[in-house]
């Protein structure tokens, strides 16, 4: 079986298919095409259902001649390896990158949700004080 790949980041048709295939136990691509609103071509949806696949993100069993796709992993879950995954590649960066790109992070959700700031701000003070003793 995959395993989900580092640098994983999804592109909108692959998040709306994965919209799909939570919804349902198993599923094929024929069914994922009738639930998506912008018409796809077979293979396209074929295709990014294969790299959901590989990803680690689906699993895939073999019924008859046609592969039936379900979710491997649920929302929440996805979302906490894409999360770290970010985490890892801005702390891989440089020093001056990394301190720019948090910095900026910051800022944006201070813009969209100053309460979320808040709260984040204060439970890192927390935890740090609680480390120094």
């Amino acid at each position: 079986m995959p395993t989900t790949l580092p640098g994983m980041i999804l592109g909108p048709l692959e998040r709306r298919i994965l919209e799909v295939t939570w919804e349902f136990d198993e599923c094929s691509v024929r069914e994922v095409m009738r639930r998506l609103t912008r018409k796809r071509a077979y293979t396209t949806v074929m295709t990014t259902l294969d790299r959901l696949y590989q990803k680690g993100i689906l699993n895939r069993t073999r019924v008859g001649g046609r592969f039936l796709y379900s979710a491997r992993l649920g929302r929440q879950e996805l979302e906490k390896i894409m999360a770290r995954d970010l985490v890892a590649r801005v702390l891989g960066s440089s020093t001056t990158s990394r301190e720019l790109i948090v910095s900026s992070l910051l800022e944006a959700i201070r813009r969209q949700d100053a309460r979320l700031f808040d709260k984040s701000v204060v439970t890192m003070a927390r935890a740090k004080r609680r480390r120094l003793g």
